[in-house]
């Protein structure tokens, strides 16, 4: 780190003791509450897919899902006989239970990272925007991969993709046996002949039935399970008219009648039927912790945060899964 650098960097280190009211922040310290809610606040804004979930901060380590959903209540009662009767309005068994769960979102940055951003007047924001990144696509990775959340140890190199971190939603989906479909396949052949067919069935039979039309239901899924319809669409097309046709078909991506969202994390071959704001990452209040260490044997800056997370489907009912079944790859591949 050379020396402009080394002035930066001490001016961030002050500017982040002042903002989280400690006095020293290379020693472990708990976020301050308003300080802990920017984070959350700061990584949901810096994914556009997180922007369109729940972020919220709850007290419990755990319990159950804020109950973010609907469901028929309307009834009549004969009062000269019974008194009316009040009914929740959120259904037990579409309703989650999570745990917030200790998460490490552990970051080092290089002498020589920093010294290229040392000469640019937003140097405190950048190392700030850096870290925040990185939560944001950590979360959003284990939202859709993670498997377990028991491993007191993580192994990174088994499970690149946060398996062994947390559960995440698509797990917890996969437990409703009754809102799968697994390895299907469509074709020519098939029962189904394209994806649409498959959407549409897995919409109309999974999800409760006050939900089957709901106009914010969507398909989630990676770019690469997007193209297993639209690829040979748009590699027929070739006149300038029809590249036309192809970008208005793209710019209103959907899988049977129903909205398309791309996520590069999602796993391919997965289709999540829901709706965004009906998936949730719960944080644990006054869990956030951090630390950051100038660790010159190493020549870089690592900056140690963690917190209790949890990822949450909020009402059962409004979420199905389709899993595709996969490509078998070619032979000595």
């Amino acid at each position: 780190m050379n020396k402009f650098t080394r002035k930066k960097f001490s001016e961030y280190l002050a500017d982040q003791a002042t903002l989280n009211g400690v006095a020293d922040v290379t020693q472990q310290f708990t976020v301050d509450p308003s300080v802990e809610q920017r984070i959350v606040d700061e990584t949901q804004a810096s994914a556009s897919f997180l922007q369109k979930i729940n972020m919220l901060l709850v007290s419990a380590q755990q319990g159950e899902s804020l109950g973010l959903s609907v469901s028929p209540n309307a009834s009549r009662t004969n009062t000269k006989v019974k008194d009316r009767q009040a009914k929740s309005i959120v259904n037990a068994k579409n309703i989650d239970s999570y745990f917030c769960k200790k998460t490490d979102f552990d970051v080092a940055i290089p002498y020589a990272l920093m010294d290229s951003w040392a000469h640019r007047p937003e140097f405190q924001k950048i190392m700030s925007k850096r870290l925040v990144q990185q939560m944001a696509i950590d979360k959003l990775t284990i939202g859709f991969h993670g498997k377990a959340s028991t491993a007191p140890d993580t192994d990174r190199a088994a499970n690149p993709m946060g398996e062994d971190i947390n559960i995440g939603w698509l797990t917890k989906v996969s437990a409703k046996t009754e809102r799968v479909m697994t390895n299907i396949e469509f074709g020519a052949d098939k029962a189904y002949k394209n994806l649409d067919a498959v959407v549409m069935d897995a919409a109309s039979s999974l999800l409760d039935p006050w939900y089957r039309s709901s106009s914010d239901i969507v398909s989630i899924c990676s770019p690469t399970t997007a193209m297993l319809k639209y690829f040979d669409l748009i590699n027929r097309m070739s006149v300038a008219t029809d590249m036309e046709a192809a970008q208005r078909l793209l710019s209103e991506l959907h899988f049977g009648m129903k909205g398309l969202v791309l996520v590069d994390e999602c796993p391919d071959y997965e289709i999540l039927i829901t709706s965004v704001d009906n998936l949730s990452i719960y944080t644990q209040e006054s869990s956030t912790r951090k630390t950051i260490v100038d660790n010159a044997k190493r020549d870089q800056v690592e900056t140690y945060q963690s917190q209790n997370d949890a990822y949450v489907v909020e009402d059962f009912g409004k979420a199905a899964l389709v899993s595709l079944k996969k490509p078998t790859p070619p032979t000595g591949a």
